[in-house]
């Protein structure tokens, strides 16, 4: 877990530019691994849309991620099997980060 967290990290930090007026998309935003890639984005100034099951897990996100709740959006996606689940999720969107990740 700490090598994804730690890649997406050194590419943020290498990155010329801030995450600002960029939106970008991580699923599973209620995972343990997710609130950390969650955490950073949200500290280079990304906006992150976050996919969560229900509106109960969006609400638990908001609360551990308080500090930036104003940069932090989400799309219920109930069953992320079902086709099509993330239609919604990805509009509008420059990037999308599945908490899997892996960076070369």
């Amino acid at each position: 877990m700490s090598s994804v967290i730690t890649k997406i990290s050194k590419k943020l930090h290498s990155s010329s530019s801030s995450g600002a007026g960029k939106k970008i998309l991580v699923t599973g935003a209620s995972g343990f691994v997710a609130a950390h890639i969650l955490n950073e984005f949200l500290e280079h100034g990304y906006h992150v849309v976050g996919t969560v099951r229900s509106q109960e897990s969006a609400e638990k996100v908001k609360k551990s991620h308080a500090k930036h709740v104003g940069n932090l959006s989400f799309a219920i996606v109930p069953d992320v099997a079902a086709p099509n689940a993330h239609d919604e999720a990805v509009k509008g969107v420059d990037g999308v980060s599945p908490n899997t990740v892996s960076f070369a």
